[in-house]
């Protein structure tokens, strides 16, 4: 399933109504999942105090959602000037509430997730490395934290220095640099869009970015379940199909270990809208492996067996020919504790 869950529209600084926003999603974009997020505090009246606007958002989420042909969560950005945005998410609208960064109680990560202990909701750092404002790594939270944005309207986040990068880049704040922290992190992207076209990279953009999602059933529980398992991999904007294993389990899993010399037999499957020009299997923030493109479908095989370190990680990058790239989300190695 494909999916945009990062947008805006007319009820803060973008354009067009939530009908313009969903409807262009689903009809016009082919999404199967999207998201409006509304800033928390953008404009005249912050959405924390406007009950009116965030009853309407949340109205037009629900309505909009048809279990089997599209879905919808009710989200908003939490837009930190400190700290970093994030996207929050709630699986249940009934219990969405808006938690504003400027309200003392949620101003910090740490209290916005105090704030939301109790709900099944899920909070997306966003454009990680740099931007308006890049996120605050020192700051993780396990159970409510599940995803990271990598790429979006406003540039490529992998890693300082990476291709299509984020304008105003700051080290030390992008993805490998929180899977460097240990940080278990499924990999999404988002447009970001502001005109109210979601699933379409704007104009004159260095990219966009949209996710693909492997989920049981096209619901809110079965795409929730996917968000919190971490199946989910990233593309800039084009509908790249991408598959990664290592040793037959799929990306987002930690693979309990108690041989250190044990072999990693990993495989990448992609298929992609333009000529593959190179697969790179990349390990600890390293390119391990890599191949080079034959075509529009490849695939990647590699076999490691140097010895396995807890805390180790791979994940999959795709590069087409016509710059489009695409990257799974990770798998990580732990050692696996004797319970007795």
């Amino acid at each position: 399933y494909w999916g945009d869950i990062h947008g805006h529209s007319g009820l803060c600084d973008g354009t067009g109504t939530p009908d313009n926003y969903y409807q262009y999603a689903r009809d016009v974009a082919g999404l199967d999942i999207s998201v409006l997020t509304s800033h928390d505090a953008h404009g005249l009246i912050p959405l924390d105090e406007d009950e009116e606007t965030w009853n309407l958002i949340r109205s037009k989420t629900d309505f909009y959602y048809r279990p089997g042909e599209f879905v919808t969560f009710l989200g908003y950005e939490w837009t930190n000037w400190t700290y970093g945005h994030q996207h929050i998410l709630f699986l249940n609208s009934e219990e969405g509430q808006v938690f504003s960064f400027r309200d003392p109680k949620s101003s910090t990560p740490d209290k916005l997730w105090e704030c939301l202990k109790g709900k099944e909701a899920i909070t997306i750092p966003h454009h990680v490395g740099g931007g308006p404002i890049p996120c605050d790594w020192d700051f993780y939270n396990s159970d409510f934290q599940p995803l990271t944005e990598i790429c979006s309207v406003h540039g490529n986040c992998e890693f300082f220095g990476c291709p299509k990068g984020i304008y105003n880049p700051k080290e030390k704040h992008f993805v490998q640099d929180a899977l460097a922290r240990g940080y278990k992190l499924g990999i999404i992207a988002s447009g970001d869009s502001h005109n109210g076209h979601p699933g379409r990279r704007d104009l004159g953009a260095i990219m966009g970015g949209i996710m693909g999602v492997y989920a049981e059933a096209l619901d809110r529980t079965s795409i929730w379940k996917a968000f919190k398992t971490r199946r989910v991999y990233a593309t800039s904007g084009a509908r790249i199909i991408l598959d990664f294993h290592v040793n037959g389990h799929t990306m987002g899993e930690v693979l309990y270990y108690n041989k250190e010399n044990a072999v990693r037999d990993i495989s990448g499957e992609v298929i992609g809208t333009d000529v593959i020009q190179e697969i790179v299997i990349v390990k600890n923030g390293f390119n391990l492996h890599s191949v080079k493109g034959t075509g529009i479908k490849n695939s990647i095989h590699y076999l490691d067996k140097t010895m396995i370190k807890a805390g180790d990680y791979y994940y999959l990058r795709v590069i087409q020919e016509d710059g489009e790239i695409a990257w799974s989300s990770p798998l990580w190695f732990e050692p696996q504790h004797d319970s007795k």
